[in-house]
């Protein structure tokens, strides 16, 4: 460190002094292969001093501009120099140098020069910060606009990747990074990098490092931006990335399927990929490792309703993903991608009814009863099959067609075997679907451990969300089987616990649900649910929501099912409930005639009949 030093304190000054610019380039030369060298010590010794010498030089002799720009850069790799190079500072005299019209600006030195700028920026806030002082965004954007357009060539193939570099340095990470990537994009930096990716020929590190840079910019777009960008050449880049992507790198591949991620997310760019053809050639891709992506990129644009629709109108492409949900020659994991591709195009009964006449319900049953795969593939293509049957199911005379060709029986199967969570929401969501039919309720509650096995994930799912489903399947069951034996069954087997999480939910069409399921089973068993009512509850968690209940309708329904719960079907006061939930019932019944929400001739008149009815027992 001392040779090191004296070095730069003694030759490099007197080469200054000398003014011969042989011997100070001699000396710029040396310190770089110093700088790059395996022993580099750090923190450099003597920085601040030989900061300002080298500014000295590019003010005195800007014919050696690259020289110090390339010590510069050599330098900055380590941090410890970024700090010394932000206290000077160094940042605002490499600009000027960037600059075209200089009289010294070669492509050594804008390549230099780059590479130093991108460097003393790696993570450094105040560097960034200098440059954009310095006005150099609007520099290093117009660089990006200059050579987008130049023909390509082995130095300026090199200056177009290190120019990315450095700009993906200023911009990425850091207090100031979201102020500068906007500033960029106000100086044009998307639609030059448009032009630069839709140039042919580009080179592959070249074109990973502009989509990257395209990526971060984007990440900062508002929708107005992102709307405007995508009129701009960037959608001709990217659909002619994807018409070669068999000759693109993986590393090219990955940051490119980002960048889509990211602009798929925007409705305008939704539309964009169906009328740029972007979403065939993403379904047509011949890389078996990115195809999944594909996939699940073009079942996002799908999921719009307007792109849904339009999709859906072209043939070919629904036969094409037919094609890739039905080849067994296809990754599993493929074609549960296809699948949930096929769900999001069956938004409307139409649509829905037309993918079942073309044979795709015998397809998806394929999927859930796939046998040999690992358990986690395995639990992905059946959330995946599931969760378009459930689609699928949505149109009424759907209903008992698929109890016919075995979605039932799947369904329960699945709900059964499986213990993935995930798999348990789609089965119970699309049996709930389809239990609107009473001979659905019949063949669900005939199957051996079914009831039991909705019971147990309504009771100890570890996700709220799911616990609701599997409650929401029992209540429907009650409520569509118009069978006593049968509801009978359900509560011996489930229990009442499942009405619990119902009663206190914030929706009001789930609470309803738990009070008319209740109702029918009160009315028709008021004997036989009475120990169930006792062990969970059911009547504290009752009157617990009428009190915060605001819909007359639902509190209507409640007073109706006190009732029950109170009397038998008979007329007389229930044993176990009755005395013990007398006084809390008329305490509860009173204040509710009392308040804002009586707002109903009829509430009032059955609250006022059971007060009355309470009273004379």
């Amino acid at each position: 460190c001392t040779c090191a030093t004296a070095y730069t304190s003694s030759i490099m000054e007197a080469a200054l002094q000398s003014g011969d610019e042989q011997a100070i380039a001699k000396a710029l030369s040396s310190l770089t292969d110093q700088a790059t060298s395996s022993s580099a010590p750090d923190p450099f010794p003597d920085g601040a001093a030989l900061c300002t010498q080298l500014l000295s030089c590019l003010k005195d002799h800007p014919g050696l501009s690259a020289r110090v720009a390339e010590l510069l850069a050599a330098l900055a790799r380590k941090a410890s120099f970024r700090d010394v190079a932000a206290a000077c500072p160094v940042i605002p005299s490499i600009v000027p140098i960037l600059v075209p019209l200089t009289a010294f600006f070669t492509n050594d030195t804008i390549l230099h020069a780059l590479r130093a700028v991108g460097n003393l920026c790696i993570d450094h806030d105040q560097s960034r910060r200098q440059f954009m002082s310095a006005g150099g965004l609007g520099v290093v954007s117009g660089l990006v606009g200059a050579y987008a357009e130049m023909p390509l060539d082995p130095a300026t193939e090199e200056i177009k990747y290190v120019l990315c570099v450095c700009v993906v340095n200023i911009c990425c990470d850091g207090e100031a990074s979201e102020e500068i990537c906007k500033e960029l994009i106000g100086h044009g930096a998307l639609m030059f990098l448009g032009n630069l990716l839709s140039e042919p020929g580009q080179p592959q590190k070249v074109l990973k490092m502009a989509i990257e840079l395209t990526n971060i910019l984007v990440d900062s777009c508002g929708p107005e931006d992102l709307e405007s960008l995508a009129e701009s050449p960037l959608t001709l880049a990217i659909v002619q990335l994807l018409q070669t992507d068999s000759n693109n790198s993986p590393e090219v591949t990955a940051v490119l399927f980002q960048l889509l991620e990211t602009l798929v997310e925007n409705k305008r760019w939704k539309a964009m990929f169906v009328e740029c053809g972007a979403v065939q050639l993403l379904l047509n891709m011949s890389s078996t490792e990115v195809r999944q992506k594909a996939i699940d990129l073009v079942a996002l644009v799908a999921g719009d309703d307007e792109r849904s629709n339009e999709l859906f109108k072209d043939d070919e492409f629904v036969s094409k993903v037919l094609e890739l949900v039905a080849s067994p020659s296809n990754e599993p994991l493929i074609r549960g991608s296809a699948a949930i591709l096929l769900s999001n195009l069956a938004r409307t009964d139409s649509n829905c009814t037309t993918l079942v006449e073309r044979g795709v319900i015998p397809l998806l049953i394929s999927l859930i009863k796939h046998e040999g795969l690992p358990e986690e593939v395995h639990d992905k293509v059946c959330f995946a099959a599931l969760g378009t049957l459930k689609n699928l199911a949505l149109p009424e005379a759907h209903k008992l067609l698929f109890l016919r060709e075995g979605v039932a029986e799947a369904a329960t199967d699945i709900l059964v075997k499986s213990e993935a969570a995930h798999v348990h929401f789609k089965a119970l969501g699309l049996l709930r679907f389809l239990s609107l039919k009473q001979e659905v309720c019949l063949f669900i509650v005939s199957k051996p451990k079914v009831v039991e096995r909705i019971a147990k994930v309504a009771d100890e799912a570890g996700f709220p969300h799911i616990k609701l489903e599997g409650a929401r399947l029992l209540a429907s069951i009650i409520k569509h089987c118009k069978d006593s034996d049968v509801m009978q069954q359900v509560v011996q087997e489930a229990g009442l616990r499942w009405a619990t999480p119902l009663l206190g939910s914030e929706h009001e069409l789930l609470r309803n649900e738990a009070i008319v399921s209740l109702s029918i089973l009160a009315a028709i068993h008021s004997d036989f649910v009475e120990k169930s009512v006792e062990e969970t509850e059911v009547v504290t968690h009752l009157l617990a929501a009428m009190s915060e209940e605001k819909s007359s309708q639902i509190l209507t329904n409640c007073v109706t099912l006190v009732e029950n719960l109170l009397f038998s079907k008979e007329g007389s006061p229930s044993p176990l409930v009755f005395q013990r939930h007398k006084a809390p019932v008329e305490e509860c019944l009173s204040k509710l005639l009392a308040s804002d929400c009586c707002d109903s001739e009829l509430l009032k008149t059955k609250i006022k009949d059971l007060l009355e009815r309470l009273d004379a027992n």
